[in-house]
This record gives structure tokens, sequence and C-alpha cells, in this order.
């Protein structure tokens, strides 16, 4: 997997305009690591205060992120992600085809 530090600098869309295929699986791998139903997974939850999230359990998360996008993500990247929709947009930076020169 490519080690990045950076997704482009493409400007975040908002949740709504992030494509499906991103939100669906940062929504199925949140919801599988915090024991909860999709349809409780929502863009502002805040991922520390999951009450099991320790530590441990954001590593895990990371991990299962990685292995899901195909990339690993630096430990200063993954401290700044704090909900699910930063998780998204972030991983919608390394999906997103960046535009091509003129």
């Amino acid at each position: 997997m490519p080690y990045v530090t950076d997704p482009g600098g493409l400007d975040p869309p908002g949740w709504n305009h992030l494509p499906p295929s991103v939100r669906d699986r940062v929504v199925r791998i949140v919801a599988e690591w915090a024991g909860r139903s999709r349809g409780e997974i929502v863009p502002g939850l805040d991922l520390v205060e999951i009450d099991a999230a320790d530590s441990l359990d954001t590593i895990e998360l990371v991990m299962a992120l990685e292995e899901e996008f195909g990339i690993t993500i630096p430990d200063q990247d993954a401290e700044r992600l704090s909900t699910v929709e930063q998780v998204a947009q972030y991983f919608y930076g390394w999906t997103a085809k960046p535009p091509k020169p003129t």
C-alpha cells in the first residue's frame, strides 16, 4: 500500500456530495468497528466519543480503513480524523481522480 500524507489537495465536498461508493464503505467499516447499525453512523458522529473507542480500538479502525482503501494513513493524519465525515472526505481525496492538465 502506498504511504500517503496528502490526498492531493482536493477541496473536500460535503457529505451529500461524496460518492456513495466512498460514503457506504466508510459507514460499513465504522458500523462494524463500533458495533452499531449503519443507520446510527451519521456524518457528525465523533469517533472518539464512541463508548468503546480507546487507542487500540482506534488503531483497529484505521487498519480496517487502510485495508479497504488500499493506502497507509500516517499517524499524524489519522489523529486529525475525528468524525465519520472527515474520514470519508479523507478517503475521497485518495479515490477521486485528479483533473487532467490542459
